[in-house]
């Protein structure tokens, strides 16, 4: 696990605000997940991303792909060669507003919240330290924020729709972890997209290419463009209709509860699922477990629309009604475990899941320790091995109560 070279103590991560660590440390932990000489050791020859000259109102094109080419940044794939560029080194006085907003713009990392169960488990860790009125003051300060930072050692990290690392936000520490085995001078990938990663390759090139000026030419992204033309045709218009129909629908359903509309689109869910599972067979007697998940992951909001609307419908059997909701639920988490391992979404279906196998089969059952061992292989992805055992049972029973509110 590259990621562990000079990755900062989770343990400490996970202790209230204002403990005992030292400004060393807090240094660490605000600068450091990747280790300098992975830095170093970057490679870029497996991704041809080209930039192209982006506008931005005013912004004069050359400015802004010297900008693109010299920050040691998240669309810098050329770094190596341009390192040494004669003004990438000058102070702030040097440093234009013009170009200080595209250094900001290109290599600015931001997510909607923090890890909201290490949010949770700082603030319980507060309640042991401090009186009730001194808490409920801090929580006021201290709930869970979205946030925008430049963390120069994670901006070195390419794009891919495939990463083979995890990013999340702990206070104002940024974490990197590797998801799976890293070689010795491989590269390091992250995800660019947030939920834009279970889009079509057309709408996930769109995205990149609006917002960062490249085309992603990652395993993922070559592996689909080669599908057949009516396959890929498929997926973008069942994408679409969920994204711009279906869903809406459903949000508004549920608003003004009304289980007339949400029949319907639960309905309308099911046509395009048997549309997909008829487009799909072909495919998947030629194609690899991994492959298939690829491809359902470009329609990841039709599987996990259906998971919301079999929750609320509540049609049949109970006992049927809730083995269809695993059902649903072990498709959410299979994709989720190939293109997105060790996310939030990650870790809230695998908690779902083994609540509903627990209260449906009981805690002792196969169906329940399977759960348990996927859970277990999140949240691991998610958090590593190196937490105290208390500290993880904390995450897991934070994240269950964070679950249950995400996925109803």
């Amino acid at each position: 696990d590259v990621s562990r070279q000079q990755v900062p103590d989770m343990q400490q991560l996970m202790e209230p605000e204002g403990s005992s660590s030292s400004s060393s440390d807090t240094y660490q932990l605000q600068h450091s997940s990747i280790a300098a000489d992975q830095q170093q050791q970057h490679s870029h020859h497996n991704h041809n991303h080209q930039h192209c000259n982006h506008h931005n109102g005013t912004t004069e094109p050359q400015l802004e792909q010297q900008c693109t080419s010299h920050a040691a940044g998240c669309c810098n794939h050329h770094h190596q060669q341009q390192h040494h560029a004669p003004d990438c080194h000058h102070g702030p006085e040097h440093l234009s507003e013009q170009r200080a907003g595209l250094l900001v713009k290109y290599n600015a990392f931001g997510d909607d919240y923090e890890d909201l169960a290490a949010a949770v488990i700082q603030n319980k860790g507060l309640a042991i330290q401090q009186s009730t009125a001194a808490l409920a003051a801090h929580n006021r300060a201290r709930r869970p924020h979205s946030v925008v930072g430049l963390w120069p050692g994670f901006a070195m990290v390419n794009h891919s729709c495939l990463p083979n690392t995890v990013h999340y936000v702990v206070g104002h520490a940024l974490v990197v972890r590797a998801v799976e085995d890293v070689s010795k001078a491989s590269e390091l990938t992250a995800s660019y997209l947030g939920r834009e990663e279970f889009a079509p390759v057309g709408a996930r090139q769109a995205v990149l290419q609006e917002r960062f000026g490249f085309s992603c030419s990652c395993q993922r992204c070559r592996r689909e463009q080669q599908l057949p033309g009516e396959l890929q045709h498929g997926l973008a218009h069942i994408y679409a209709t969920v994204m711009q129909e279906l869903k809406p629908c459903f949000l508004d359903a549920v608003e003004q509860q009304n289980q007339s509309q949400l029949a319907q689109v639960h309905s309308r869910l099911q046509q395009l699922e048997k549309q997909l599972t008829s487009q799909l067979q072909r495919y998947m007697r030629s194609s690899s477990k991994n492959a298939v998940l690829e491809v359902q992951s470009t329609v990841y909001d039709l599987y996990e629309l259906l998971l919301f609307c079999e929750q609320l419908v509540g049609q049949g059997n109970m006992s049927e009604a809730a083995n269809g909701i695993v059902a649903r639920l072990g498709i959410c988490l299979a994709i989720t475990n190939r293109v997105s391992k060790g996310a939030e979404l990650h870790i809230y279906l695998a908690s779902r899941l083994l609540q509903y196998a627990i209260n449906l089969r009981g805690a002792d059952s196969v169906q329940a320790e399977a759960a348990a061992a996927l859970c277990q292989e999140a949240y691991l992805l998610r958090y590593g091995d190196q937490l105290e055992a208390e500290v993880m049972l904390q995450l897991m029973e934070a994240n269950k109560h964070i679950a249950e509110e995400f996925l109803l």
